[in-house]
Order: structure tokens, then sequence, then C-alpha cells
């Protein structure tokens, strides 16, 4: 198991919720390419900032699930998608 995933786990398990982020296997992975890199590339710091971004990100979208823009809702059957 990754680091980021121990990381991952460890928020979601201190922060009961009655919403919950799904984090998708490829987007697991995605996750993982990217703390790689930076960690091969860049420093530890860039890396463990990255995963405190994801997870502010995350818990943005926890609190606050209809933030962002519907601009391209149309593109998701349903039309629950959402950017900012």
């Amino acid at each position: 198991m990754t680091h980021f995933l121990r990381v991952c786990k460890c928020v979601l398990l201190k922060k009961p919720s009655l919403l919950r982020v799904v984090i998708r296997p490829r987007a697991v992975i995605d996750l993982e390419q990217v703390i790689d890199y930076y960690h091969q590339f860049a420093t530890a710091d860039i890396a463990e900032r990255f995963i405190a971004e994801f997870r502010a990100a995350r818990d943005l979208l926890v609190e606050r699930p209809n933030i962002g823009s519907r601009r391209f809702a149309h593109l998701l059957k349903g039309g629950a998608l959402r950017v900012w």
C-alpha cells in the first residue's frame, strides 16, 4: 500500500460524514503516479503538499457537494458533473 493510500484511509476514518468521496481505481493510480513523480523529481515536501491539497479539495467536496459549475454537466448521464 502506498503512502497516499495510508494517509487517505486515516483521514477518512477520522472525519466521518454523511457524504463520502469515492476515488475510482484509475484515479488512485493517477494520484499515486503524481505523488511518485513529485518524490522522484521534486522533493518529499512537494509530494506532502500535494497530498494535503488533495485532502483539502476532497473535504471541501464533502462539505459543499454542490460547489462548482455545471458547465459540462451535459457530458454525463444525469448531469451530475461539476467543475471548479
